[in-house]
């Protein structure tokens, strides 16, 4: 008997399980998707798309107007996306707010909770000697422009890229445990301890 059933365990599910299991709780996480390792991710891009997403790669909704990538993997989209930790501003905040009623949407309410789940991750705000020559002039059109831009800030360590590594696997699961993925920050973590996992389970009823 579990306390707690998790299904999905991408960003929202993977830490929320870790937590759950941290705090003492019988849980029990359950993921549609294979459980992939670092050394186990598919190197060939075609085939990551293929064992890596719902629909094979990108979808297209009814009116082909928006695409979605849909991840099926343990460790959810933060596998494919780039870990990138930029705070939402408060315009963002202030429109949800206008749209949901939430009062506390505000950046200033939010701090606490980013601090609290950034401790846990491995960071990194790049800098001069990280920027390549697309990046050079990516900041050269924005100050010709008269753009702000700033440094980007991403979840990583041990990237090696000063040491010429340029693996560019970031997209198809890092395979160096570098990308504080789900998978990487929360999961794994938390399997180490007895959490509980069920891949390639598909939920079609909940009662």
């Amino acid at each position: 008997m579990y306390d707690f059933i998790v299904i999905g365990s991408g960003p929202a599910g993977g830490l929320l399980s870790y937590s759950l299991h941290k705090a003492g709780a019988n849980v029990l996480l359950i993921e549609a998707g294979k459980f992939y390792r670092k050394d186990t991710f598919p190197r060939d891009e075609g085939l990551a798309s293929a064992k890596l997403y719902w629909g094979g790669g990108i979808e297209l909704s009814k009116s082909r107007r928006t695409a979605f990538l849909r991840t099926r993997v343990v460790g959810g989209s933060s596998i494919v996306f780039q870990a990138l930790f930029d705070r939402f501003d408060d315009d963002a905040f202030d429109s949800w707010k206008a749209e949901t009623g939430v009062s506390w949407f505000s950046l200033q309410e939010m701090i606490p909770y980013y601090e609290k789940a950034e401790r846990k991750l491995a960071m990194k705000t790049f800098s001069e000697v990280d920027m390549n020559e697309n990046a050079q002039r990516f900041v050269k059109a924005c100050e010709k422009l008269d753009y702000k831009w700033k440094f980007l800030r991403r979840g990583m360590s041990d990237c090696a890229v000063e040491k010429g590594n340029d693996c560019i696997a970031c997209l198809n699961g890092c395979h160096r445990d570098s990308k504080q993925s789900s998978l990487v920050a929360f999961v794994q973590k938390a399997e180490k301890e007895g959490l509980k996992i069920i891949t390639e389970t598909f939920i079609h009823k909940i009662e």
